[in-house]
């Protein structure tokens, strides 16, 4: 039933491992290690769990079939493996360690501020919502907010009235707590503890909320989205379990796909729930526990760094990525393609989905910076290679037919990138620091937060929270117009490593700042490209997480225990809400 051969071309020959395969079937054995594709014959190589490589049988794959755990309904592409570029590193699998390749050359509608309530009641002040990606695809957060309710996850669910700020306070508690996501009336509470439990409230009456539904997921969340009534929710979990999705009677087993030569370290699930119509949907693969999510309004994104030569002793560093396209309407999944392209992307903000074409930005650990238009099948149709040599991607961000991109190594360039045509670089802007998230301000400035830097004896090191504001009115050649430096090498923003931190808008931009055991929120306005400071709000401590909203001519900043509201016009403090 199975078959393997060895080679001693720098893969140990006693390699063993096995592999439970779902809780209804165990098929463990002792296998050796396949070395080179061509040794399987009339087999398929297939990259083992546990490392290495197997030749399966027909048999096998049919016996995975009968118990659920592989299907061959979806047609996955057969994966090439794209060629190194010059200095992309290379991984022993088994004993670690970077090497040095020799040459071998290759063979969205952005959400600019957060949302507006452009559908409220004229008597509805203005207000923002949590800050994502694409517009209208929600994203969960532990702060939600309407015109005049804020929800704020704690010891237990906080629901904060807010139709005179002067008098704001906790209307009620919600027994369960977690991130959320909000729809009109509806509120869903994510719970993750193991696997995912989603608790769907109606929130009409906010001093009594209804639960009006439940769902049961396997796996932990990794990523969840909320578009047109419907939630997505990519969960991760062992891959000797058998997939579930549960919503009131309605139960799914979805069968589990697998990528040939890619790493199986977990299972990996998209599915859907509708807040409308109640059904769900859901679709199951292998994958490596790396597995990146991106989500336009239209389809899900499972992106999966792989290996070079997965089956040969030296492995690259990820220096391929396999693209698997879930198209999303409703509670209905379909498969859209896949593709590969070399390297592999730093977050989701290097992807981005437009019309028929999909493009990202990939790096490799060694410094190969490239981007990459596909289309609707996924396959390569454009292309800009090894972007800044050598140097470290930071962060990167499409606006429309443009890429915006960051490296550093000694100082920080700013790339402008355009996708309208083949990739191309537009233009460059070289300065000390760098931008660890880049949010599109408006058709000509971008706005950037980071860490600046400066020179020490050995080379550059990190100085305090830098602001930048870049104009791009000529993408041929960008400017720094202006940039603030807050707290010095100790200080910190949550906005570097959580984009939902970040409050940008026309109205005010809010940043947390940590140092010394305090929060403070800066908050801004864009001026003809300057930054103007309008003030600061100080929290005590060094939270775990702080966000800002806005709701008419009031900010709101909230930390673990504590919302406070000011006044935007004349920045002055109006009062303190304690939380649960």
């Amino acid at each position: 039933m199975l078959a393997g051969a060895m080679s001693g071309g720098g893969v140990p020959p006693a390699r063993f491992c096995t592999w439970a395969v779902l809780s209804v079937l165990t098929l463990a054995a002792i296998l050796p290690l396949a070395a080179e594709a061509d040794i399987c014959g009339d087999a398929v190589l297939m990259l083992w769990p546990a490392g290495g490589s197997i030749c399966v049988t027909e048999d096998l794959v049919e016996a995975l079939e009968q118990y659920g755990f592989y299907t061959s309904d979806i047609p996955l592409p057969t994966v090439n493996s794209g060629g190194l570029l010059s200095h992309t590193c290379a991984v022993d699998p088994f004993m670690g360690g970077i090497g040095v390749q020799e040459d071998v050359m290759m063979d969205s509608a952005v959400e600019t501020t957060s949302r507006f309530a452009s559908s409220a009641p004229a008597a509805s002040p203005e207000y923002s919502t949590t800050n994502i990606q694409e517009a209208g695809v929600d994203e969960p957060d532990i702060v939600k907010n309407t015109a005049t309710d804020i929800f704020v996850a704690g010891d237990r669910m906080n629901v904060i009235r807010t139709h005179t700020p002067e008098s704001a306070y906790v209307v009620g508690y919600i027994p369960t707590t977690g991130t959320m996501l909000l729809h009109d009336d509806k509120l869903a509470v994510f719970e993750t503890g193991g696997d995912t439990k989603i608790t769907i409230l109606d929130v009409t009456n906010k001093t009594s909320p209804q639960i009006v539904g439940h769902a049961i997921i396997t796996g932990s969340m990794q990523e969840a989205r909320l578009t047109n009534g419907t939630i997505y929710v990519v969960t991760r979990d062992s891959a000797d379990r058998l997939p579930m999705v549960r919503s009131g009677l309605d139960v799914i087993n979805p069968p589990t796909h697998y990528f040939p030569k890619y790493p199986a370290q977990v299972q990996t699930m998209i599915s859907a729930v509708s807040l409308e119509s109640g059904l769900i949907d859901a679709v199951s693969f292998l994958t490596s526990f790396d597995t990146v999510v991106y989500a336009s309004g239209s389809s899900i994104y499972l992106v999966m760094p792989g290996y070079a030569h997965p089956h040969a002793g030296d492995v690259g560093c990820a220096s391929d990525t396999q693209i698997t396209k879930m198209g999303i309407s409703g509670a209905h999944l379909s498969y859209g393609g896949g593709g590969t392209v070399p390297g592999y992307p730093i977050d989701q903000f290097a992807m981005s989905e437009k019309a028929d074409t999909f493009r990202i930005a990939t790096t490799t650990w060694s410094g190969v910076n490239s981007a990459y238009k596909l289309n609707e099948s996924l396959d390569i149709v454009g292309s800009v290679y090894d972007i800044a040599p050598g140097e470290t991607m930071h962060s990167a961000r499409f606006y429309g037919d443009t890429l915006y991109l960051v490296t550093f190594r000694q100082v920080d360039p700013f790339f402008v990138i355009d996708f309208s045509g083949d990739p191309e670089v537009l233009g460059e802007l070289k300065l000390p620091g760098f931008s660890e998230y880049l949010h599109p301000y408006d058709e000509h400035t971008v706005f950037g937060v980071g860490r600046e830097t400066v020179e020490g004896q050995w080379g550059p090191l990190l100085d305090g929270v830098k602001l930048t504001v870049f104009d791009v009115s000529d993408p041929a050649s960008p400017t720094l117009s202006d940039f603030a430096v807050i707290g010095d090498r100790s200080s910190y923003s949550h906005v570097q490593y959580d984009h939902k931190a970040a409050l940008v808008s026309q109205r005010i931009i809010s940043i947390p700042v940590t140092h010394d055991q305090t929060t403070t929120f800066h908050a801004y306005n864009i001026d003809d490209g300057i930054l103007v400071k309008k003030g600061i709000v100080q929290h005590d401590g060094a939270m775990a997480w702080a966000r800002s909203l806005y709701i008419g001519d009031y900010l709101y900043t909230v930390t673990p225990g504590t919302l406070k509201i000011t006044d935007l016009s004349g920045f002055t403090f109006v009062k303190q809400v304690d939380l649960d």
